[in-house]
């Protein structure tokens, strides 16, 4: 709420005296301030304040411009050349400064793009991997050494029939390695073989169910990854 107009401007009364005081024996010296809220007023020109910004005093020379405005918002920067001390340089003789060689880039880092990693797996192989799976590992191990071993047709057979709520995300998975490995790697997917299929631990969300007495019963939700390894293998004569 801003102040009343019939109340007039506000001026701490510990800064009317010393100003006064200032006046009265024709000494220039800083006067110290910690009011920045005060106004200034006509008999403040020509007296120098140390306006305090909460770590020192700034020296400020008051000007009839300034009159009317707070101490605290002048127009005039709170900054004197005259009071501000000179910052110290240092005598030592500097050198010749060296100039940057310009650094010399490879002709690989010119080619746009990242660099292929080096295949992994055999060239009668392809692999495919189903990330965050909601089951835990144990569960899905089941389905796993359910196809380990088999035949991709016989595989998906028996994920079709399974009746396991975790199969048909595994189906698919078995179907992206079959895809990956016909259309990528050029393999025949008759002579394809489940040659891995291996379970890995993800996150685990932990939940709480309240119990008796005030207590909580822990819950896990587990994740799981499963990889799964398609190879072609030769039919024998």
């Amino acid at each position: 709420m801003a102040r009343s107009v019939w109340k007039g401007p506000f001026v701490d009364g510990f800064l009317l005296k010393k100003a006064e005081t200032a006046r009265s024996s024709g000494r220039h010296e800083m006067i110290k301030i910690w009011s920045r809220r005060s106004t200034i007023l006509p008999q403040f020109v020509g007296l120098t304040f140390g306006v305090y910004n909460g770590q020192k005093h700034i020296p400020v020379m008051v000007t009839e411009e300034m009159v009317g405005h707070k101490f605290g918002s002048s127009p005039q920067p709170a900054r004197s050349t005259a009071i501000r001390p000179t910052a110290r340089r240092s005598a030592r003789p500097r050198g010749p400064r060296r100039r940057r060689r310009p650094r010399r880039r490879d002709k690989r880092a010119k080619a746009m793009g990242k660099r292929a990693h080096e295949r992994s797996l055999a060239d009668n192989e392809a692999k495919a991997i189903a990330r965050m799976l909601r089951v835990s590992p144990q569960k899905l191990n089941l389905l796993a050494a359910l196809i380990r071993g088999k035949k991709v047709a016989k595989a998906l057979a028996d994920l079709e029939f399974s009746r396991k709520r975790i199969a048909k995300d595994v189906r698919k998975c078995l179907e992206s390695a079959i895809a990956n490995a016909e259309n990528n790697h050029d393999l025949d997917v008759d002579d394809l073989v489940v040659a891995e299929a291996h379970v890995g631990k993800a996150l685990v969300l932990k939940r709480f169910s309240p119990r008796g007495r005030g207590r909580a019963g822990k819950i896990l939700k587990p994740f799981a990854n499963l990889t799964i390894v398609v190879r072609q293998v030769e039919a024998s004569a």
